[in-house]
């Protein structure tokens, strides 16, 4: 009868460590978060201090509101032509332009562009931006891109 409790006692005795054991490890995973789309890992030491995930989003550009004076060769001699464009999580939120054309011709389809170019490039990603011709005008355009290209070295994060 000494052996069979001894081997019963064993028995308990195997299965409460196991028991401890398991609850140890559930209560330790409970305490272990995993970030969204990583390997890293956080220990927390209270339920309290459970950390949410937070999305965040990477950008290339700062947010702001940039000016700048686009240049191009029209058959008339250099034209210029001044871009503003506000920029928020590497979008275009806003823009706006001011002619700085000299010549009638150039006014004039600097005025074009710069009546339709808004609609062409609004919530577009800057780096995504690519305008050809606005409203018959061809060249303004190129002055366009120019800023454009200012703009994104003025605001690299």
């Amino acid at each position: 009868m000494d052996q069979q409790n001894n081997n019963t006692n064993s028995k308990k005795f195997v299965l409460s460590i196991a028991g401890l054991a398991t609850l140890g490890l559930v209560g330790y995973m409970s305490n272990i978060h995993l970030k969204p789309n990583t390997t890293e890992m956080k220990v927390v030491n209270n339920a309290s201090n459970v950390e949410m995930p937070q999305e965040t989003i990477s950008t290339k550009y700062k947010n702001g509101t940039y000016t700048v004076v686009g240049e191009y060769v029209s058959p008339g001699g250099p034209e210029q032509v001044e871009i503003t464009l506000v920029i928020e999580d590497d979008k275009v939120l806003n823009a706006s332009g001011v002619s700085k054309a000299t010549l009638p011709t150039s006014i004039n389809f600097q005025g074009q562009f710069l009546g339709g170019f808004k609609d062409v490039i609004l919530g577009k990603n800057i780096d995504e931006i690519k305008v050809d011709k606005v409203a018959g005008s061809s060249l303004t355009p190129k002055g366009f891109h120019d800023a454009l290209e200012k703009i994104k070295l003025e605001a690299q994060s």
